[in-house]
């Protein structure tokens, strides 16, 4: 059984991780049932921004200047995942910040 519950307006943040591009379409990382998730966490936006409350995206991207010197690198020279120059390092467009939602990288 469902049990409604409450929370007071501004004791609450959404926060959405790593729901990059390289999950749906790079076949080294790809996400089983990325699909769903992406379904639902639209849904949880939605209600997150109906009801005021703060969301905050985060991505992971490698920036080799700033890497660890042992950070793994393709034949390239180019982070092997999460490259800051790579498109499918991108959050999934429709997922992806608003206007004046917080866009972090880790």
């Amino acid at each position: 059984m469902k049990t409604p519950i409450s929370i007071r307006r501004g004791t609450v943040a959404a926060v959405f991780i790593d729901l990059q591009e390289e999950h749906r379409k790079d076949k080294r990382y790809l996400v089983e049932g990325f699909a769903d998730i992406l379904a639902n966490v639209q849904r949880l936006q939605e209600a997150a921004r109906r009801n005021f409350v703060p969301l905050h995206h985060w991505a992971y991207i490698v920036d080799l200047a700033a890497a660890r010197p042992f950070h793994p690198v393709d034949e390239s020279g180019k982070s092997a995942f999460s490259d800051k120059d790579d498109p499918l390092t991108a959050i999934c467009h429709e997922v992806a910040p608003r206007n004046g939602e917080a866009m972090l990288v880790k």
